[in-house]
């Protein structure tokens, strides 16, 4: 079972609502950097290779 931290289920929940990279540093007040580096951690961690693929899997892990 996939488990997001809660900085993870932040990101995708904004991923989710359809927010850019840009978008999402904004809203978090973090660097675009840091975004993309959390985005290619779970890419990788999770297996997923698109935004949509992130997005399937939090929706069916996450007790939101």
């Amino acid at each position: 079972m996939a488990t997001f931290t809660k900085r993870e289920d932040e990101v995708v929940s904004l991923v989710d609502r359809g927010l850019s990279d840009h978008g999402i540093a904004e809203r978090l007040r973090i660097s675009y950097r840091t975004v993309r580096t959390h985005l290619d951690r779970m890419y990788r961690r999770f297996h997923v290779q698109s935004r949509g693929e992130l997005v399937a899997l939090w929706r069916r892990t996450s007790t939101r």
